[in-house]
């Protein structure tokens, strides 16, 4: 499970609808769209398939983990697409989850004895 999941890199316009919370309009548009239709994991307030990556964003670099071993590719580029104009956004990329993010992030949990 650890490998199973995307990272979604969204480029959006300077002053662009976003912002640094869980209002963020994309991170609601992602986690209503993920979260309510992964039925293979149990999803609670600490658990979400869908995580902004607040240490690699950016002002208008948005960067986000999507955790679902069950993703369709062309739902989530209409989602981008349906929320182009409405957000700001640019362009984005989707790219699975490398081996050195798998590691980083469970190095994170890692305490040191």
């Amino acid at each position: 499970m650890h490998g199973s999941g995307y990272r979604v890199v969204v480029r959006v316009k300077d002053g662009a609808n976003v912002t640094e919370d869980d209002a963020d309009p994309l991170l609601v548009a992602l986690k209503e769209e993920y979260d309510a239709s992964d039925e293979q994991i149990e999803v609670t307030a600490s658990k979400s398939v869908v995580e902004y990556i607040a240490t690699s964003s950016t002002k208008t670099t948005r960067v986000f983990s999507i955790t679902t071993p069950n993703l369709s590719l062309g739902g989530l580029f209409q989602l981008l697409e349906d929320k182009k104009e409405e957000i700001g956004i640019i362009d984005y990329s989707v790219s699975q989850t490398t081996m050195e993010q798998v590691f980083t992030k469970f190095a994170q949990f890692q305490v040191e004895e």
